[in-house]
């Protein structure tokens, strides 16, 4: 199967900055399963240029990826990577092989989430970047194909749907994608039966909800994508992440396959956490920033903990052992919004501490910055809670 959409990509505050400058340029990827374990990637533009500059991707590149054209190279940068003739000349096509990745991305996003029928969840995000063309650095506007191989479904959320980026995962495998309410789902055979029912009993209680309580609707349905890796490993690990209008989670250890109250809970926390920021970007412009993650974070952590005991997942026993832990690692931190930890905890702290609730103080800034397209920002909450 094949899945074609338009994908503008803005992969770095440089970019905002010159695409007022200059014209996005055009451009093709063709992206395609061609055999288990190997993808190929084809590009084309619109016009010659003399390099493509790719955001940081750890050892993702050098490690899974081959230039197949000849003459090129990739060329580590101070921003990024670049891949270049290596005579200089500009060029018009681009043809790479990409091989299965599986390690993880210091925060950052997973290049690949394999699923144990061989489906893969790979991020788009790492393939687009900007063109060089001359002295001008300019946005890519890129016409992309995934395709499967024979009998492989593909799912690629519609591009706009959290009015950012397209930075998201596409879906490829042999798993047919499954309606369920307002969301898509594809579910890893392998996952534990006691973890699909907690996910799917939190994603749909908790969507109604935030429907409810936020006044809005998703505009499309919300695609959520679980893979399986390695459940005879020690441990739990069970990581998940926004991208553009798509959710994804990755489950690893052999503690998932016994079920207890405690990782029941951990469960509907982390998947009401990830839906908070869906209802976050649900808006026209504006929204979410790249400054101040403890805004989006923090209110994250309020809004999931409000869901959660409000749709009976979660009672007020939980929620006070979850808060009290909180404002304890955020009284720990010494650089409060300069740790990982501290944007959560303390982020968490100023939402509870707020004078108005979660509910309220969420609805007014998602309609602040609806009316102003500015993004959420602390001046935001202020001003908010200064006109009540």
């Amino acid at each position: 199967m094949t899945f074609r959409f338009a994908l503008p990509l803005l992969l770095s505050s440089m970019s905002l900055a010159q695409a007022a400058d200059a014209p996005p340029l055009n451009a093709s990827l063709a992206l395609s399963h061609v055999a288990p374990g190997l993808w190929q990637a084809k590009y084309h533009f619109a016009e010659t240029v003399n390099a493509v500059k790719l955001e940081e991707a750890g050892d993702f590149r050098q490690t899974a990826w081959k230039i197949v054209t000849p003459g090129f190279q990739l060329v580590q940068t101070k921003e990024g990577e670049q891949i270049v003739r290596k005579d200089g000349k500009a060029f018009d096509k681009l043809d790479v092989e990409v091989r299965n990745y599986d390690d993880f991305l210091p925060k950052s996003y997973a290049p690949m989430n394999h699923f144990s029928d061989g489906g893969t969840a790979i991020f788009l995000g790492f393939f687009i970047g900007d063109a060089v063309k001359g002295s001008a650095t300019r946005e890519l506007a890129v016409d992309m194909q995934v395709t499967g191989m024979k009998g492989e479904s593909v799912l690629v959320p519609p591009h706009g749907t959290d009015n950012k980026t397209s930075r998201t995962y596409a879906y490829v495998g042999p798993l047919t994608p499954l309606a369920a309410g307002n969301t898509v789902l594809v579910l890893d055979p392998k996952l534990p039966e006691w973890v699909a029912n907690t996910l799917s009993e939190t994603g749909a209680r908790v969507s109604a909800y935030y429907t409810q309580a936020y006044g809005r609707n998703l505009s499309q349905p919300l695609p959520i994508l679980i893979s399986v890796d390695h459940l005879d490993r020690e441990g739990m690990s069970f990581k998940g992440g926004v991208t553009s209008g798509l959710i994804t989670y990755r489950l690893t250890g052999k503690a998932f396959l016994t079920e207890t109250p405690k990782r029941r809970a951990y469960i509907a926390k982390l998947v009401a956490h990830e839906m908070a920021h869906i209802w976050q970007g649900a808006v026209s412009q504006g929204g979410l920033g790249e400054d101040d993650p403890w805004i989006h974070e923090g209110g994250a952590e309020a809004m999931s903990v409000d869901a959660l005991v409000a749709t009976g997942i979660w009672d007020k026993a939980q929620q006070q052992e979850f808060t009290d832990k909180a404002l304890a690692d955020c009284a720990a931190q010494q650089d409060p919004f300069g740790t990982y930890n501290g944007i959560y905890a303390c982020g968490f702290k100023r939402f509870h501490d707020y004078p108005l609730g979660v509910i309220p103080l969420w609805t007014a800034m998602m309609k602040r910055t609806e009316a102003t397209g500015m993004v959420y920002s602390e001046n935001m909450i202020k001003s908010i809670l200064a006109s009540k």
